[in-house]
């Protein structure tokens, strides 16, 4: 199974110092030791067999090339919104 790990941030060194990246990432070449790994739309492998996609914001454009293309997408990251309790709010 081919897989691609996509997340849209400027610099890729950081998907090697951010720990929730870094363990995605290595448990992802588990799978898939020759996975691509993509920091811009235009970098991602459509020729693989699964999407791994790194925040839902930037989630619109893979989920769509991959519906027409019939590859699978995998999401993960958080949604952000207002406790209505302020003592449990992470803003």
């Amino acid at each position: 199974m081919k897989i691609c790990f996509f997340c849209k941030i400027p610099d890729k060194e950081k998907l090697f110092l951010v720990d929730f990246y870094h363990q995605d990432i290595k448990i992802l070449r588990k799978m898939d030791s020759n996975m691509a790994i993509a920091t811009k739309y235009s970098e991602i492998n459509w020729g693989a067999d699964v999407i791994f996609v790194w925040w839902w914001t930037y989630a619109f454009f893979p989920v769509f090339m991959s519906k027409i293309l019939r590859k699978k997408v995998i999401i993960t990251g958080t949604f952000n919104y207002k406790c209505p309790k302020a003592g449990l709010d992470y803003f």
